[in-house]
């Protein structure tokens, strides 16, 4: 059996959620610097699987370099498989667990975080939240993958009706503002003929009554054919639908951290965003986008029929958003810092 690394990331859900998409992105960017092992039962094909029984019965070896390995939880369920190898299998284990929090933790999530040994919390919002000492480490962006392309209108144009795109990522459901999106857009589009939209994400079942609602009202506008749900779209095709689109908006109601108006920005384009998660402290009114308060259809509206009127101030809110993006929130410089704690916490006692 391969001796087990010092470090093991664990991804341990079905289903391909914001956390499996930041452990897919990062552990293949820290390897390059740092062996590291994953635990996965969401099917994210990394280099280093290893299976439960190889994780527990090399949790038993000497750790190859330092004194003890690092356990890197980013869901509650790994903080419990952490606690259990480290006081039921009593295995020298640092545990170490992410945090993203939109809200102050509930009494068991904060019991289960304060037997962490070190915390990363991805805002000062989280922090703020947690009420605990954390190391904060922003979430970044691929900016080889999420970069600038070409917008091909006539391309645009055949296939959702308008040289000119808008668009929104995430599920389909009420917290991420879906219905904000399209009923901003129902009282923009009109003025603004050259504009069409898509919002792209999963429909749960539990959600195909709130879409068929929304769509109705979309059909009575007469913008059925210029706002368009896309369903779940593949990864590797993500950043080549940012790179045609002109706006981002992210609406969301609650939001722990929210990624897309990064990936957005980093493709030059422009965002319109709620002032969830860490998008208040990402964006300067006016100059890489705008904020509306939390569930605020006027301002939305506002801001959208202010950023459509302007193509050259729309282009340009993109160019500052891509700075913005290389300045203080890549993939790199996020792999960089979490890998130099992983060195720090190995060799801390």
């Amino acid at each position: 059996m391969k001796p087990l690394p010092s470090v093991v990331v664990a991804n341990i859900h079905r289903r391909f959620t914001g956390v499996s998409a930041t452990v897919a992105r990062l552990v293949p960017q820290q390897q390059k610097k740092i062996d590291i092992a994953v635990i996965d039962t969401g099917k994210l094909k990394l280099a280093g699987k290893i299976s439960l029984l190889s994780l527990i019965l090399g949790g038993f070896t000497k750790p190859p370099i330092g004194k003890r390995r690092i356990f890197h939880a980013r869901r509650d369920i790994e903080m419990i498989l952490g606690l259990l190898l480290k006081y039921v299998f009593r295995q020298q284990w640092c545990l170490l667990f992410t945090a993203a929090s939109r809200k102050p933790p509930g009494r068991v999530l904060s019991w289960l975080i304060r037997q962490m040994d070190a915390v990363i919390a991805t805002s000062e919002r989280s922090k703020y939240f947690l009420g605990l000492p954390c190391i904060i480490i922003p979430h970044g962006v691929d900016t080889d993958t999420f970069m600038p392309g070409p917008r091909d209108r006539q391309s645009n144009i055949h296939e959702f009706g308008g040289s000119y795109l808008i668009g929104s990522f995430g599920r389909v459901r009420h917290s991420k503002g879906t219905d904000l999106f399209v009923h901003a857009l129902l009282a923009v589009l009109p003025n603004h003929p050259g504009f069409s939209a898509y919002w792209a994400g999963l429909v749960k079942p539990k959600d195909k009554y709130f879409l068929t609602d929304l769509k109705h009202q979309i059909k009575a506008k007469g913008l059925d054919d210029r706002i368009t749900f896309l369903g779940h779209v593949e990864p590797d095709k993500v950043a080549n639908l940012y790179q045609r689109s002109h706006l981002v908006i992210a609406p969301s109601r609650t939001e722990g951290f929210g990624l897309t108006p990064l990936e957005a920005m980093a493709c030059g384009v422009g965002v319109i965003t709620s002032d969830e998660g860490i998008w208040p402290q990402l964006i300067q009114p006016g100059q890489q986008g705008h904020i509306f308060s939390n569930g605020n259809l006027t301002q939305l509206i506002t801001c959208l029929d202010s950023l459509l009127g302007d193509i050259t101030k729309l282009e340009t809110t993109g160019i500052q958003g891509r700075q913005t993006i290389l300045h203080k929130y890549t993939l790199i410089r996020e792999s960089e810092c979490i890998c130099n704690l992983y060195r720090t916490l190995i060799h801390t006692d």
